[in-house]
Order: structure tokens, then sequence, then C-alpha cells
């Protein structure tokens, strides 16, 4: 957990993201009785863009350049 604060937190600091907010069972935890959950879910405010389509490239660039990989989508069928 320590490590994805710190990751959300180097995302907005360079203007990826303005701001993020954790849902789901890990916030739960703050105001609720525990429960064990493997996974967390975050809402995160993109930067204004004068762009008609919301591009993600900047945010996988950050990742994958932290060594983080993606799955390849399949091609169907």
């Amino acid at each position: 957990m320590e490590r994805i604060l710190q990751l959300l937190n180097e995302m907005e600091s360079q203007g990826l993201i303005r701001r993020y907010a954790i849902g789901g069972g890990m916030a739960v935890m703050f105001y609720a009785e525990p429960v064990l959950t493997q996974d967390i879910d975050i809402f995160v405010l993109l930067p204004p863009t004068d762009e008609p389509i919301i591009v993600l490239t900047p945010l996988h660039d950050f990742f994958r350049q932290r060594g983080y990989q993606f799955p390849r989508a399949s091609s169907g069928g």
C-alpha cells in the first residue's frame, strides 16, 4: 500500500493526474470493520485537455519506466 501511495503522489506531482481517491474495500478499512482485500480501487482526476479523446499513454509510460508490465490485449476468437 505504501508503494502505491508513493506512485500516486509521484504521478500527481508530475501532473499526470490532478487528484486521487482510494475506494472499495481498502477505503472501508478506514471507516468500518476491516476486511481482507488483495486489491485497491483508485479513482483519479486527470488533467484538463483540449483533446476530444482521453489518451492514457503518459500513464502507461510512467509505469513502464518503473518496470511494470501490462498484459497484451487478446485478438479475440
